[in-house]
């Protein structure tokens, strides 16, 4: 038989015995859903209607192959009428189907009944061909490339679940009555049907048409709120449970048969309200040799979780790959004391979890990528991921060689058998040590070929060898060693926006401080410091404490790692200047020592980034004490026309008194009226209270009233300052610049608490400078008196007696509580007296500011009465 007729065959068969097996199957299935009464009288008829169509239509086709007596029909037919079941439909008394045959004669009537029967034969040849899709080769549409069609589902916020489906081709579109729809728990493949997980029928005019010959519909959950009793609504017999994964199967309806069925799996994730974080919240600690986490899973689904995925990235490494995924059996989690689904991993060298780990670099910061895996407990298989979370983390490293003595003696004493001696004792006859060190290595007349330590002299292979055999300890603090020396050295990564790095060791309570050196007792050390602040920030480091051997060097570089810029090394005994970083990291190496005569403190602060270039000398962070110098190079260079300062007096109880400050170029310093009026000659200067551009003005050079114009020293309000150095507009070229140091000397004063006087009708009393008219008042010093009145009445200051240091020690008077109130008062050097100041209002406060400068002024004495 030719292959053609093979398939015909088959296609009738197949199409005849699925008509009745399956057919009957789904209809029971879809009444049972719709009604679940397998006895109403009204539903029994509708279905046997059907079945009587569908046993017409079968037998229509068999009648008109049968026609076929001729041609390639012939072998059929001799099939058909062989067979008994097939001969029947082709009998003369089953009259469902007329038998039609070429000589056959037939009239009108017969005629319109033939036409009926054949559109009935061609619509049940379609539903047959797209019910046996998946079994048969079919024309496909090209949205999709499965006979059966395909599906998606989606579930939405609402817990409403929407299915996508797109039929196998056009010719099955037009004779789709809708589809079935089932949602059971994945693994569940032999639900029930009687129970909620029975199809649900979706009729075709309920299909939303989308585009590329795709519908779709939504299955609501009962508590989406959405009308159950609208037409063509669809409800979840049961809400879908969170964690859970559900097998959504659509079957395609093609004129009550049934295509091939689609299926797929969704994850319901868990139900969040609004406070509740979706990733976890993990802490690592991270060494060479180890890796810790510490998360919670606030998924809901902690109850499956069996696994995590971790991901290792080389932070500022652009060659290097991620590491290899780790997975992380539940098996080797701990449970978090006193925590709800809270988990720990440590991973080491020597770690008991079945882990293959690879050590990390120290000192070296890495990305970390963690991934829950869950599974579904039906199963017993991983079915789906939380969310990935990013965490970034910087090794820390403790080992390297140390050299140490067992106390803390002075650089010029030596320690042995619990107690410090004077270097003259050692080679001085007398073995004053038990041991006798103190007499070791005394032959200096022949120390040509050894190394010489003061009365000491050691062999060569003795230096640099990591013991010390000069009791100085010079064999192994000298320059030669520096590229032998192995450090005692730690790592640490700093976020805050503002700090201080100390080679001392510090309070406990200092929580902005960061010791450098907790071991006094180790000679040589160093610590690595990455300074990493918010992002569109740049960091300025001010060094206030510097001293360290000439070949022990600080070195800052502008970035993540000691293979970025390097823009600063530094050792010695003088101060670094300031610096700037150019992004939001700083990567720093600091040399510690034991000796309390070396040390190294910094400090830090976090500014907005700007896209001026950093000039060394123009601009700077100053913490403290310290000299801001006149950048010259703003006369010389065009390129350049503003530098900006930013100083901080420390805590918020001090202030910052900025004096200016010549040296001729022969080192003679000038007076202070000199300095002020050279520096307002070479350069505008501006200074403004705070670091915003808010800040009350100071001082402004362009502007200086008379009594401005003598004023050497500018007094801050808070301990927050920014001073900005301008070109000026009319410069004129001044061939004596380049024999002028013009700075600025910073100092710091503590701000007492203020002194309150409250007044009462009639009442009057006095304030005065301290020690008045004892002594002469001391420097440096930042007075404060609040006076309060009535409210129905104002205040009269009478002072009797007025002498300060002119330009560097003033007295102000504000017309109210505070120093943003009206100024009504400034006053300094030697003033006639009495005079009288009259407040506006019931309060008035009164400041008395003085430099370090020693005087012999008395100061002030002032009577205070209402009015």
């Amino acid at each position: 038989m030719e292959p053609w007729r093979r398939t015909l065959l088959s296609f009738l068969l197949i199409s005849g015995t699925y008509v009745w097996a399956n057919s009957g199957e789904m209809i029971d299935t879809t009444v049972n859903h719709v009604t679940n009464n397998c006895c109403d009288p009204e539903k029994y008829r509708q279905l046997q209607d059907r079945l009587d169509i569908l046993e017409t239509s079968v037998r229509n086709i068999v009648s008109a192959i049968a026609s076929q007596k001729k041609g390639p029909f012939a072998p059929i037919n001799a099939i058909l009428e062989r067979d008994p079941a097939l001969n029947a439909v082709l009998s003369p008394q089953n009259n469902a189907g007329a038998r039609i045959s070429k000589e056959s004669t037939v009239l009108l009537g017969e005629a319109k009944q033939s036409e009926l029967e054949g559109n009935a034969t061609i619509q049940l040849k379609r539903a047959l061909k797209c019910s046996l899709a998946h079994l048969l080769d079919v024309n496909v549409s090209e949205t999709t490339t499965s006979p059966s069609g395909k599906m998606k589902a989606v579930l939405n916020e609402n817990n409403s679940l929407e299915i996508e489906w797109i039929p196998p081709s056009v010719d099955c579109l037009k004779i789709s009555s809708g589809i079935w729809v089932r949602v059971s728990e994945s693994g569940n493949q032999q639900p029930n049907t009687s129970t909620t997980e029975a199809y649900i029928t979706v009729p075709h005019k309920c299909l939303k048409k989308r585009p590329n010959t795709s519908y779709s519909f939504i299955l609501h959950g009962s508590s989406s709120g959405v009308n159950g009793e609208k037409r063509c609504h669809f409800q979840l017999k049961n809400d879908l449970i969170p964690c859970q994964v559900y097998n959504v199967k659509v079957v395609p309806n093609y004129q009550s048969l049934k295509g091939g069925p689609l299926s797929t799996d969704i994850f319901v994730p868990p139900t969040r309200d609004n406070s509740t974080s979706t990733e976890s919240l993990i802490g690592v600690t991270s060494h060479p040799d180890s890796l810790g986490f510490t998360w919670r899973d606030n998924s809901g689904c902690a109850s499956q979780l069996t696994a995590l995925s971790l991901k290792i990235f080389p932070d500022g490494d652009k060659d290097a790959d991620a590491k290899l995924p780790i997975q992380i059996p539940r098996s080797c989690f701990e449970l978090v004391a006193n925590e709800t689904n809270s988990f720990s991993v440590h991973l080491s060298s020597n770690h008991s979890c079945l882990v293959k780990w690879e050590p990390l670099d120290a000192c070296r910061r890495y990305k970390l990528e963690i991934q829950s895996v869950y599974w579904d407990a039906r199963t017993k298989a991983n079915f789906w991921r939380g969310a990935s979370t990013m965490w970034e983390t910087f090794t820390t490293e403790q080992s390297y060689r140390t050299l140490v003595t067992s106390a803390t003696c002075n650089k010029d004493q030596f320690y042995c058998d619990g107690n410090c001696y004077e270097n003259s004792w050692i080679c001085d006859g007398t073995a004053d040590c038990a041991s006798g060190i103190d007499e070791l290595h005394c032959d200096t007349e022949q120390c040509y070929d050894g190394f010489q330590c003061g009365p000491q002299c050691v062999p060569n292979e003795k230096v640099c060898n990591g013991e010390y055999d000069c009791l100085d300890g010079s064999d192994e603090m000298n320059s030669s060693c520096e590229q032998m020396i192995e450090y005692s050295s730690v790592c640490y990564q700093i976020r805050n926006g503002s700090g201080h790095l100390s080679s001392q060791i510090t309070s406990p309570n200092d929580v902005n401080s960061t010791p450098i050196h907790l071991n006094r007792e180790t000679h040589w050390s160093k610590s690595l410091f990455l300074i990493s602040v918010q992002s569109n920030h740049q960091i300025w480091l001010s060094f206030n404490k510097f001293h360290t051997p000439e070949y022990h060097t600080l070195k800052v570089y502008d970035g993540l790692y000691s293979n970025s810029p390097l823009i600063l090394s530094h050792s010695g005994a003088t101060r670094p200047p300031s610096i700037r970083s150019s992004s939001n990291h700083l990567y720093l190496e600091i040399p510690s020592f034991y000796h309390q005569s070396y040390g190294v403190e910094v400090f830090y602060t976090s500014m907005a980034s700007t896209k001026k270039p950093f000039i060394p000398g123009c601009g700077g962070y100053v913490y403290g004490d310290g000299v801001i110098s006149f950048p010259n190079f703003l006369l010389l260079t065009a390129e350049i026309t503003e530098c900006v300062w930013f100083v901080e007096a420390g805590q918020s109880n001090r202030a910052t008194a900025l004096k200016k400050s010549s040296l001729l170029s022969n080192g003679t310093k000038l007076t202070s009226n000199a300095a002020a009026s050279q520096m307002d000659l070479h350069s505008v200067m501006i200074v403004s209270d705070g670091w915003n551009s808010s800040g009350e003005v100071l001082y402004d050079s362009r502007i200086a009233s008379s009594l401005q114009a003598i004023r050497t020293v500018t007094y801050s309000i808070s301990h927050k300052t920014t001073i900005r150095f301008l070109r000026p507009q009319n410069q004129t070229n001044n061939k004596d610049h380049d024999n002028w140091n013009l700075s600025l000397n910073v100092s710091t004063m503590h701000i007492p608490e203020y002194a309150v006087v409250n007044m009462t009708a009639g009442s009057s009393g006095t304030i005065k400078s301290p020690y008045f008219p004892v002594l002469p008042y001391e420097g440096n010093s930042d007075f404060r008196w609040n006076i309060h009145a009535d409210s129905n009445s104002t205040i009269r200051l009478l002072f009797a007696f007025f002498d300060t240091q002119e330009g560097s020690d003033y007295i102000y008077v504000y017309d109210g509580p505070t120093m943003n109130s009206s100024l009504i008062l400034e006053k300094t050097g030697t003033v006639s007296a009495p005079f009288t100041v009259h407040s506006s209002t019931n309060e008035v406060l009164v400041r008395f500011v003085s430099d370090d400068d020693f005087t012999l002024h008395s100061g002030f004495l002032a009577l205070y009465s209402p009015v």
